[in-house]
């Protein structure tokens, strides 16, 4: 009961740090905190945990990133991704906290089977009008 009563109080905190923000920032300039999004977002939560992982296991997995699309019923992989809006500090706190765990985990399954060089990532990032999706395997 007071650890359901906990995330709710966490998650309420953060959404209200996450407002306050983007209407302090709103203040500043029009549009407040949300930008237009590009592979630059990706690629450096992707460094970042890329290095993170070197320093602790001395080498990392490379990472394949590819861009879902759908035209009419059938998808299509792209390298190249489509624009779209959000917030470039929350998408890159999510990128890099989902790459650092797949990284880690995969330095870790490599040593349990005994393997020398790590698999490497790939990751499917896919968004819609309202959402945004990613596969990580």
């Amino acid at each position: 009961m007071i650890n359901v009563s906990l995330d709710d109080f966490v998650s309420l905190h953060i959404s209200i740090i996450m407002l306050l923000g983007q209407y302090v920032k709103s203040l500043a300039r029009p549009g407040g905190r949300i930008q237009t999004i590009d592979f630059g977002v990706f690629q450096k939560a992707i460094d970042r945990s890329t290095k993170l992982t070197e320093k602790f296991y001395h080498k990392a997995p490379s990472v394949k990133v590819f861009f879902a699309k759908k035209l009419r019923y059938n998808w299509y992989w792209s390298i190249r991704i489509r624009p779209f809006d959000y917030i470039p500090s929350h998408l890159h706190h999510m990128i890099f906290e989902i790459m650092k765990n797949s990284m880690r985990a995969t330095m870790e399954n490599m040593k349990k089977i005994g393997e020398t060089e790590p698999e490497p990532i790939t990751m499917i990032i896919s968004h819609g009008e309202n959402d945004l999706t990613i596969k990580v395997w």
